[in-house]
């Protein structure tokens, strides 16, 4: 089994680009021992997951769309969860709700798309799988080289669709919910990416105070387009409030700048073997024998 630890990457059942078997493949190569593939909102790709896999040890994750009111305003935030039964009601309520509300959003976006460009054909409605998260301008492109498009017709759609993507006003569940959700499907909860949001460090400081009394584990600390001295802030921040902190790459597709590797972020930039949650998680596994 592998050195490292990655345990935030997206497949294609989000806003990823390969499928959960190709990412757990590239993880082996990248000699990587832990991982968690943490989708959007859905726990679809679980199924293509092999969990017995001898080669790598893979935790069941999910990053779930969320907000928290910081002095009157609403700050959208990204929660994720681990190690949870996916099967759990009271997780998949908030899922379905999630998926139903984005899937509405993306086909109304189809709907206006097909007003736009009289090219288009009434068997894009079901070409393309609309219940996804962000990740529409790639089923909208993959359907129409698939349905024998021109050229000159798809690079015209991508270029309005790859930087105007659907809206999804109200969307994210509170975070109260979030945490009571994966809580009771027996799961842990880390506030992914702390420093990535609009926020000063007084504010971020007070949002994981507020996630920790709502039931919150910890802190993605190691992520891959942080500074050393932010990762070691977040580090610091995580042991002086005996918490868990957690090492995650993000990897969604490789590009030719900023590629997130998995197991090694940008520029190798992550402490790959670093991650104080593996052993609250053993620790709990132990306390279940």
């Amino acid at each position: 089994m592998g050195d490292y630890v990655d345990l935030h990457i997206h497949s294609c059942y989000s806003d990823g680009l390969f499928n959960p078997k190709t990412l757990i493949e590239t993880a082996k190569k990248n000699n990587v021992g832990i991982l968690s593939i943490t989708d959007h909102d859905t726990v679809d790709g679980i199924h293509d997951i092999d969990f017995d896999d001898k080669e790598v040890e893979i935790i069941t994750g999910i990053e779930l769309s969320s907000f928290i009111d910081i002095k009157g305003n609403k700050e959208k935030i990204h929660l994720l969860g681990y190690d949870f039964d996916y099967s759990n009601s009271e997780l998949q309520d908030v899922l379905m709700y999630l998926k139903e509300y984005r899937t509405k959003i993306n086909l109304e976006y189809l709907y206006q798309l097909k007003k736009m460009y009289s090219c288009l054909r009434d068997d894009m409605y079901c070409g393309i799988d609309y219940s996804k998260y962000c990740r529409l301008w790639k089923e909208i492109e993959t359907y129409m080289k698939r349905s024998g498009y021109t050229v000159s017709e798809i690079e015209d759609v991508k270029k309005y669709t790859i930087n105007n993507f659907p809206e999804y006003p109200d969307y994210d569940i509170f975070y109260k919910d979030v945490i009571s959700a994966i809580r009771k499907a027996g799961g842990d909860v880390i506030l992914a990416h702390p420093f990535s949001y609009k926020l000063n460090d007084e504010d971020v400081l007070q949002m994981i105070y507020t996630l920790l009394d709502a039931g919150a584990d910890g802190i993605e600390a190691y992520y891959s387009e942080y500074s050393s001295s932010q990762i070691q802030r977040l580090v610091h921040l995580a042991k002086a409030l005996d918490i868990s902190y957690t090492c995650g790459s993000d990897h969604h597709f490789p590009t030719v700048q900023n590629n997130k590797e998995i197991g090694y972020g940008i520029d190798n930039n992550l402490c790959q073997e670093d991650c104080s949650y593996l052993q609250k998680r053993l620790r709990k596994e132990r306390n279940n024998l």
